[in-house]
């Protein structure tokens, strides 16, 4: 056989399935967009915040089109969050047709991207105004929420109406109304009112992930301006505080804390007392010493000397991780520190084991709270 008959042979066996094997047959990109919107639609209509209860601050009007009643996802989309005691409104929407049908084309256009790669909103435009950027709808909001709150009845099983603001979303039977079990109250074309006048007055308004970037863009500007003009030291952590006794140095160990420079501040909550573990050792009546780190910047400075034992350790499974300090579970009160108090105390009290607590506040930082661990004899 000629070698070119013979390669063409091979050739031909390779993309023959072997024995008892199928071959995967190849979807077509309309089914595998299709698969992928489909699944990617689920998780936005997941990602929508559930339907609040009447008598709850915050009133969600959520306007969708049902994918799997024959709509195809060709009915636009709406949703609207209008948060009625701070005056803000939310909206996402979609940039062309529906959602649904702009995932799909997205996937068309993109068919090796695969769900996880993206987000819930792949397709949609999200804007946030107030309600004095849109007058003309704080009226028709509030009579919604009036409508809610005086003419719907709670259930006193579930201490909620089962209300539904949902418009074109017929998975579950809802049409255009409210709904409060399985009994329409009345219909609701204000809700496609409200939906044209966001969509109006949102229209020349960037987007949240513009003013996103711009706002974040601006911290950064100031933090350059600021990092270039200030005159301390770059402190980015809290530094400890020292504190000096019998020809010693300590080091506190640090608790809760809002630090850093400028914008860039890192806040920690411990929600408790922390010292280092290993005890100093004090008579009663003897004096410590401290060496507050930027004493300068120093605005204010409370403490507390609280007599503790074993008891009020912290017995959590994650504080096992932090072998070199004790977290401690006890109600102190602290009191201001006087400037004579900042530089040493006497320490007059009974034989016991006691936590000493320091919170500061210092200027262009923030605060930290400090501890140690005394045994006094």
């Amino acid at each position: 056989m000629p070698l070119e008959l013979r390669h063409a042979a091979l050739l031909l066996m390779s993309c023959l399935p072997l024995s008892g094997q199928t071959p995967e047959p190849e979807r077509p990109p309309e089914f595998v967009a299709d698969q992928k919107a489909d699944r990617l639609y689920n998780y936005y209509l997941d990602a929508m915040m559930d339907t609040p209860a009447f008598y709850s601050e915050t009133l969600t009007f959520r306007i969708t089109n049902d994918i799997w009643g024959g709509g195809g996802g060709k009915t636009p989309e709406f949703y609207l969050m209008a948060m009625l005691h701070v005056d803000k409104l939310e909206i996402k929407y979609p940039r062309q047709g529906s959602i649904y049908s702009s995932i799909y084309q997205y996937f068309l256009d993109n068919p090796t991207v695969s769900v996880d790669e993206l987000n819930y909103w792949p397709a949609a435009i999200h804007k946030r105004f107030t309600f004095d950027q849109c007058p003309e709808i704080k009226a028709r909001i509030l009579a919604v929420e009036q409508y809610v709150r005086t003419s719907l009845v709670t259930s006193a099983t579930y201490r909620f109406t089962g209300l539904h603001y949902r418009v074109g979303y017929t998975k579950t039977g809802y049409e255009l109304s409210y709904e409060v079990s399985s009994e329409q109250a009345r219909p609701v074309p204000e809700l496609l009112e409200i939906r044209d006048i966001a969509l109006r007055c949102a229209r020349d308004l960037p987007t949240v992930e513009e003013v996103t970037k711009a706002e974040e863009l601006r911290r950064e500007q100031e933090q350059a301006e600021f990092i270039k003009n200030f005159k301390g030291p770059l402190l980015y952590s809290p530094p400890p505080i020292v504190l000096k006794h019998g020809g010693k140095s300590y080091e506190s160990a640090i608790g809760t804390s809002c630090w850093g420079i400028g914008s860039e501040v890192l806040c920690d909550d411990v929600f408790a007392s922390v010292t280092p573990r290993d005890p100093i050792v004090v008579r009663r009546g003897e004096r410590v010493h401290f060496e507050i780190p930027e004493p300068g910047r120093l605005e204010e400075m409370e403490f507390a000397l609280t007599r503790v034992t074993d008891r009020d350790i912290r017995q959590r499974e994650e504080d096992k991780e932090f072998t070199g300090i004790i977290i401690w579970e006890k109600e102190i009160r602290e009191r201001p520190m006087s400037e004579a108090q900042r530089k040493s105390i006497t320490i007059d009290k009974p034989p016991g084991n006691y936590i000493l607590t320091l919170h500061g506040e210092w200027t262009d930082y923030g605060d930290a709270a400090h501890g140690f661990y005394l045994k006094v004899q």
